[in-house]
């Protein structure tokens, strides 16, 4: 059973913003400066892969598309 089925699971609360955040992302409706503060967010409810930790640590100047 994978972690996404428990309603409690850090996975099932941090996937949907970064799920709704991508799609914002590539409908063009989401600035890339907002991306970082998105990441930190996910990694703050425990989902933890080196992409996160990375974009999350980049000031919002900094990403580009």
């Amino acid at each position: 059973m994978d972690d996404t089925s428990n309603p409690d699971s850090p996975l099932r609360s941090a996937c949907p913003p970064l799920v709704e955040a991508a799609w914002l992302y590539q409908a063009d409706q989401v600035c890339p400066e907002h991306l970082p503060m998105t990441a930190a967010q996910a990694l703050a409810t425990g989902m933890d892969t080196p992409a996160l930790c990375e974009l999350a640590v980049q000031s919002g100047d900094a990403v580009h598309p």
